[in-house]
């Protein structure tokens, strides 16, 4: 696979030298958009080789047709160079420094530098040290800044896997000098700005991306200079883009020195040739400790073995603690200790797993007694003399049964008419209900009664 790649570059290096065609700076990576940088760096160990081509709509003999090619790799997440080629002659370096990974709402934030170069002025033409080289429409705001060293600071934001923003200030090569691009530098606060030093001035370059379908996006830009929009696939191993540039051109029908531009890019990726890397096992720390049943203290000579996995002993420390690692799943946990009882737990491994606490029970030990002859033993017999009975005489008093008084019926009889005719009514019934208990029918006791 190696060997593809090589013929790859040696044909479009030797199709540059036959052709005379000249390198331009569209689709630079995976981690541009179109003509502007990200936050993203390429992982460590990451390669890429870019091919683009590109053709004005317009203005043929101006602006040629050019080819681009570059050279991406990235170093320990955090770095990415990439070497580019504008012409046989002209070569520059540029560099990509992730500070801050995206977390939560912040941005991921970087800062690098284009076209780190011996030329001034670098174009998709040529570089040297006169502001004309290259294309035409390169200096079409009369003004131009210098390419060289283009500082930049940038911040990406994704939403998701369907949008994506970014936005930065940078020098050089962001700085535009023309009607409407100079409103996005600080020139636009002069009423003088044509006549204002570029290359004291820093600008706002910015972008979006929004997925449109499965691993494909539609891009827009504006790099300082131009607005450019386009369509990417990406997959594992590849990207194929297409994109117009220069679309501010299209405003100016009548300048024969601005033209938009269509371009088409393919980039692959070392992954391409790369062994696939082993699945990445996660594994859970248990901890627990073991200590004696009654009294609490922890046993330094326990040990724990995994009787599902093999005989394997693991130590426990000073203070009756281990710890172990596994992988994610139920396994069965035992704790033995010399003179000990074992015990052992069933335990799910995963995140949620707690600390394991093992109480083992002392073994007792038994007492065995010794068996001596006993001397036999001699029952003697127990005379006893038979208990003589006594009879008692048992005496019963008899009951006195006590005799009821007599009641005097006449003497009752009198004190009841008494009480009659001396209007205690009461009292005569009281009277006259004895009497007639004992004789009802003394004398005229009834009809007193009733009157009563």
């Amino acid at each position: 696979m190696y060997k593809k790649l090589i013929v790859i570059f040696i044909t479009l290096f030797t199709l540059m030298i036959f052709t005379d065609l000249s390198l331009k700076a569209e689709f630079q990576s995976d981690n541009t958009f179109i003509d502007i940088p990200t936050a993203n760096v390429l992982p460590n160990g990451r390669f890429e080789l870019s091919v683009s081509t590109g053709f004005p709509v317009e203005n043929l003999n101006l602006n040629k047709p050019d080819y681009d090619l570059f050279f991406s790799y990235g170093l320990l997440n955090k770095l990415e160079l990439r070497l580019s080629m504008f012409t046989l002659k002209d070569w520059a370096i540029d560099v990509n420094y992730k500070i801050l990974d995206e977390n939560g709402n912040a941005p991921a934030l970087a800062v690098g530098m284009y076209n780190v170069t011996y030329r001034k002025y670098v174009s998709s033409g040529g570089g040297g040290s006169d502001d004309s080289v290259g294309f035409p429409d390169e200096n079409y705001g009369d003004v131009r800044a210098i390419e060289n060293a283009s500082l930049y600071f940038v911040a990406t934001k994704s939403f998701s896997d369907v949008i994506k923003f970014n936005i930065g200030l940078g020098r050089g090569r962001f700085i535009g000098m023309s009607g409407i691009s100079h409103y996005f530098n600080i020139s636009a606060f002069s009423s003088d700005w044509k006549n204002v030093s570029p290359d004291l001035l820093v600008g706002v370059f910015l972008g979006g991306e929004i997925r449109i379908m499965p691993n494909t996006y539609f891009i827009a830009e504006f790099d300082g200079r131009d607005a450019n929009a386009g369509v990417r696939y990406f997959n594992k191993y590849f990207s194929a883009s297409v994109a117009g540039t220069h679309l501010e051109a299209y405003r100016a029908p009548n300048n024969p020195q601005i033209s938009a531009r269509y371009y088409a890019n393919v980039t692959v990726n070392s992954s391409i040739i790369e062994k696939p890397k082993a699945p990445v096992v996660k594994y859970y720390q248990v901890s627990g400790k073991v200590v004696d049943r009654n009294t609490m203290e922890p046993i330094k000579d326990a040990y724990i073995i995994l009787p599902n996995i093999g005989t394997k002993k693991y130590a426990v420390n000073e203070n009756g603690v281990f710890m172990l690692k596994f992988k994610k799943g139920e396994y069965w946990i035992r704790a033995l200790a010399p003179g000990y009882y074992w015990q052992q737990q069933k335990v799910i491994v995963n995140d949620a797993t707690g600390e394991l606490h093992f109480l083992l029970r002392k073994k007792v030990k038994k007492v065995v007694k010794k068996l001596t002859k006993e001397k036999p033993v001699v029952k003697k017999k127990i005379v006893t003399k038979p208990k003589t009975t006594v009879k008692k005489k048992i005496v019963t008093k008899k009951k006195t049964v006590r005799k009821k008084p007599k009641i005097n019926l006449s003497k009752l009889y009198s004190q009841g008419i008494q009480a009659y005719l001396a209007g205690d009514y009461k009292k005569a019934v009281y009277l006259f209900k004895r009497v007639s208990r004992v004789n009802p029918n003394y004398k005229n006791v009834r009809t007193y009664l009733k009157k009563a």
